[in-house]
């Protein structure tokens, strides 16, 4: 009798795996995109910035419609751009300075 609530208990963890994936590693990519945002890319990497942003949006839609799949694939564009924005964005080089008058 023990036997079958331990595999319904594996079941379920199993089940939950690919989706925690998925949500753990949009969060790696926001964190890269907010380091980014810190740095000044959007001043200086605008493009690859948006890109980043707006294909960890639609992952985020695409997971929560159960487009597991789908989710990933925008995850493997904001990835890239996502690491480009922050390369292209050296902190002393793209962030605005305001200066006093």
């Amino acid at each position: 009798m023990t036997r079958v609530p331990a595999l319904l208990v594996l079941g379920v963890v199993g089940a939950c795996s690919p989706s925690q994936a998925l949500t753990d590693r949009m969060r790696e990519i926001r964190e890269t995109i907010a380091s980014a945002d810190e740095s000044g890319a959007l001043r200086c990497a605008p493009r690859e910035l948006a890109l980043a942003r707006s294909a960890v949006e639609f992952a985020k839609i695409d997971e929560a419609q159960g487009k597991i799949s789908r989710a990933w694939a925008h995850l493997a564009v904001a990835e890239p751009n996502a690491q480009a924005a922050l390369t292209l964005s050296p902190r002393d080089r793209c962030l605005d300075r305001v200066t006093p008058r």
